[in-house]
């Protein structure tokens, strides 16, 4: 199989509609995702949604790592060989890293920093297991940009989608507490085969010793400045996942995560397709009024698409969510009106942030990751120690959310003043 480029008229038209393919088919996988959502509730327990959400959380914190983000590098080589060099080593770091990790984690668990009570031998093969699909995973989308496959990878959400939401049903049918988890597995495993056979993947595009060592020389910012900015940005997204099982309980973890599950979902989609458009538009800016007018014209269209969604789940959440889920998920309508606050403000916030990219503000993105991940963190600490409610926890995170989301439009905001288009 080849890869020929296209004329420029053409390539720049190729390139078009495949990101319209691949936000299109990214909405379409979310909204399956959220009509799944009341056939698993009568499936699994909140006890099993915690222990999701506890799995994948983990599982996403050492695959943000684990690579090296090398995965990132892929697309920059002018040869396809070097950039399947790129993919193979990528796709081998997690077999080394993966023990180093384990250390880490047995570490922080024989100290009693971390209590994942609960968890099994089972478990940890799972993780180990998702972390090397997700892992390849990310390596075979970005070879699959490099190579332009856009059709497969406009389809790869709504397979991936299909695969898990089967799985997890059939699964869960049939009694497996890991369903939710296995199925999720299942799922990533089905586009990591759709993507490999798109890529014309073979062991002997795999780069030498010496071959590797030379791309560890040319590539060090992303393992020595990117992975550690990336272990802090996703460790904070899910850091409430990680806490709320040895605080709370499983029980009113598991309340927690379908909260978040059924309020992010319609943000996430205007999110992600908001940010695209707004990292075009931004990146082209030629004028220091040209980016302030584009950046304080999507803050306005976000600001208000944000607080409509909040406001939509904070009525409709306690009529809707009685109605679809059943008696074992009471309390969840609650707590989704606070949830709803924290994907408002995400809305606001996640979109604006390519102002770093762009502006090659690095050090203020991973200031603002970790500001995110202390306050969470401390935030859930605090509220555990005032009293046994899930649902004041709840509140006190959508206001550290809301207020660190503020924060990092403001520091945007200064970017865009303090630094012009180059």
């Amino acid at each position: 199989m080849s890869f020929d480029e296209t004329t420029p008229g053409k390539g720049d038209r190729r390139v078009i509609r495949g990101v319209v393919g691949i936000l299109s088919g990214s909405a379409l996988a979310q909204l399956l995702a959220l009509a799944g959502i009341p056939v698993l509730a009568h499936l699994y327990s909140p006890d099993d949604t915690a222990r999701y959400a506890l799995l994948l959380g983990v599982s996403t914190v050492i695959a943000s790592f684990a690579s090296l983000r090398l995965e990132l590098a892929i697309p920059l080589p002018s040869g396809v060989l070097d950039s399947q060099r790129i993919f193979w080593l990528a796709v081998a770091l997690p077999l080394v890293v993966l023990p180093i990790m384990g250390v880490v984690m047995a570490v922080l668990v024989g100290t009693g920093l971390w209590r994942p009570s609960g968890l099994g031998l089972l478990d940890a093969l799972l993780v180990v297991a998702f972390v090397i699909v997700l892992c390849f995973l990310q390596a075979a989308s970005q070879l699959a940009i490099r190579v332009r496959t856009y059709g497969v990878l406009s389809r790869l959400p709504i397979l991936q989608m299909c695969g898990m939401l089967t799985a997890q049903i059939s699964l869960g049918a049939l009694g497996f507490d890991r369903g939710l988890f296995m199925g999720g597995l299942l799922g990533r495993s089905l586009g990591s085969v759709g993507l490999a056979r798109s890529c014309d993947l073979r062991l002997k595009q795999a780069p030498g010793k010496s071959q590797a060592l030379q791309l560890m020389r040319e590539y060090w910012r992303f393992p020595i400045i990117l992975a550690p900015a990336a272990l802090v940005e996703v460790l904070g997204s899910n850091i409430a996942a990680l806490m709320l099982p040895a605080l709370y309980g499983y029980a009113a973890a598991g309340l927690f995560a379908m909260a978040v599950r059924v309020s992010s979902l319609p943000g996430a989609i205007i999110s992600h397709s908001a940010g695209q458009v707004f990292l075009g538009e931004f990146s082209r800016a030629e004028t220091q009024e040209d980016s302030m007018r584009i950046f304080l014209r999507f803050s306005a269209a976000l600001a208000c698409a944000g607080a409509a969604v909040a406001a939509t789940i904070w009525v409709l959440a306690p009529i809707l969510l009685p109605l679809v889920l059943n008696e074992t998920w009471s309390g969840t309508a609650h707590l989704a009106q606070y949830t709803g606050v924290m994907a408002g403000a995400a809305m606001l916030g996640s979109p604006v942030q390519h102002v770093w990219t762009v502006r090659q503000h690095a050090f203020m993105q991973f200031s603002w990751s970790v500001l995110r991940l202390v306050s969470t963190a401390a935030t859930l600490w605090i509220a555990a120690g005032r009293g046994p409610s899930i649902a004041e926890a709840a509140a006190a995170v959508a206001v550290t959310t809301l207020v660190t989301y503020v924060l990092a439009w403001l520091g945007c905001l200064y970017s865009v003043v303090c630094r012009p288009p180059a």
